[in-house]
């Protein structure tokens, strides 16, 4: 079993939703969905980014968003992505070993675009743990 949450194995479970790789989305475009059935998705992304950009469309498609969204509802699926692709209990270990946002993102197994969507819509008892490391990394001397 995967410590990590797997949009792979919940695209399986919607026997009714098909990806079709592209390769003429617009860059910085990822993937696009219909809302219903089918996730269109570029072919030269990494697999980090398939990653993420598939949880992404499975929100839409989990909401029913069956055309383009204004910035608030992309907000909030970029705000449910990360959430779903990170738990705190990842978030939280992975920060005190990374070196860097890219590698804490990489540990994570994310973009770190994710990771800052994370990182901006942290709960207050996310808030505090954080406050908490962030001491204990000054009382070490580390930033």
């Amino acid at each position: 079993m995967s410590v990590f949450p797997h949009p792979w194995k919940a695209l399986r479970e919607l026997d009714t939703v098909a990806v079709s790789w592209r390769d003429d989305l617009p860059p910085p475009v990822h993937a696009v969905t219909n809302g219903r059935n089918i996730i269109w998705m570029a072919k030269n992304l990494l697999q980090v980014e398939r990653r993420c950009a598939l949880q992404h469309e499975l929100i839409h498609i989990e909401h029913g968003h069956t055309c383009r969204q204004n910035s608030r509802i992309e907000a909030q699926v970029r705000q449910i992505t990360a959430e779903r692709l990170i738990p705190a209990r990842l978030l939280f270990r992975a920060w005190k070993a990374a070196l860097s946002v890219e590698e804490w993102a990489e540990s994570l197994w994310v973009t770190p675009a994710v990771l800052a969507d994370r990182l901006d819509h942290l709960s207050p008892d996310e808030q505090h743990t954080a406050e908490q490391l962030k001491a204990s990394a000054r009382e070490r001397g580390a930033d």
